[in-house]
């Protein structure tokens, strides 16, 4: 083999080589092109909090919430989760204001900008203090929400484990 032809053999080895290692995803370019993540699933496997990121237009991302039985698709983009309740309810935080959503009716009901707040998973409890300082314990039960008690002028609590 000549010098020429052994020149030009390792020239087209190096050029295919180069080539064969450059990144090229179309996929990804695509603006369509999109991922999909689950963040929370409902204790009774009936509801999943899920998030549509575009990677390309970040714009473009919603979040849904989705029946598992009925594949039925709520959009609630803007919502952060906080938590399932066992009777179909999204608790969730929507910029500084707590959400409650009725999952079955789709109604949202403003909680408010709350002082401090934390889910009781075991009692499905959400405790609360108010921007009026006063704690609130809401007990979402089977078919329904109940207020257990209010008391005005607390400040902060503590939870007990």
């Amino acid at each position: 083999m000549g010098i020429k032809k052994w020149c030009l053999w390792v020239a087209l080895l190096y050029s295919t080589i180069s080539l064969g290692t450059i990144q090229r995803d179309s996929i990804v370019i695509d603006t369509r092109w999109n991922r999909w993540h689950i963040e929370s699933v409902s204790s009774t496997g009936n509801w999943i909090f899920m998030r549509q990121f575009f990677q390309n237009d970040t714009r473009k991302n919603k979040a849904f919430v989705i029946n598992t039985a009925s594949k039925k698709r709520i959009e609630v983009t803007g919502l952060n989760v906080l938590a399932f309740t066992a009777n179909d309810f999204l608790l969730g935080k929507k910029g500084v204001d707590i959400i409650e959503m009725d999952l079955k009716t789709q109604k949202q009901f403003v909680l408010g900008k709350l002082k401090q707040h934390d889910w009781i998973i075991e009692s499905h409890t959400l405790c609360y203090i108010t921007e009026e300082s006063e704690l609130v314990l809401r007990r979402y039960q089977k078919k329904e929400k109940t207020k257990l008690t209010s008391i005005p002028g607390v400040t902060t609590y503590y939870l007990s484990p």
